[in-house]
């Protein structure tokens, strides 16, 4: 499944934790926003993991699940928008 996580967390050290643990798993898109590509058992890893992590009174973390409909429309400006990554070919 293709999802995207969201987060917003208080303090710094918590967030740079959940960042490091975030790349990890996919692609960071923006300053807290990443894509990964997961499947259902490593998806409810990362979020046993997160919830370690975070301070649930203070953090907030959202889970954004889309379907490849949804994917292919996802449009993004900017000098930093992430591109496709062509596969190494090693010769």
């Amino acid at each position: 499944m293709f999802m995207v996580v969201a987060y917003d967390i208080v303090c710094d050290r918590r967030r740079n934790r959940v960042a490091k643990l975030l790349s990890g798993y996919g692609e960071r898109v923006n300053y807290s926003v990443f894509e990964c590509e997961l499947r259902e058992r490593r998806f409810a890893t990362l979020q046993k993991q997160l919830l370690k992590l975070i301070d649930p009174e203070e953090d907030r973390v959202r889970y954004y699940e889309l379907c490849l409909d949804c994917r292919v429309r996802i449009r993004a400006n900017g000098n930093r928008v992430p591109i496709e990554k062509d596969p190494l070919v090693f010769v």
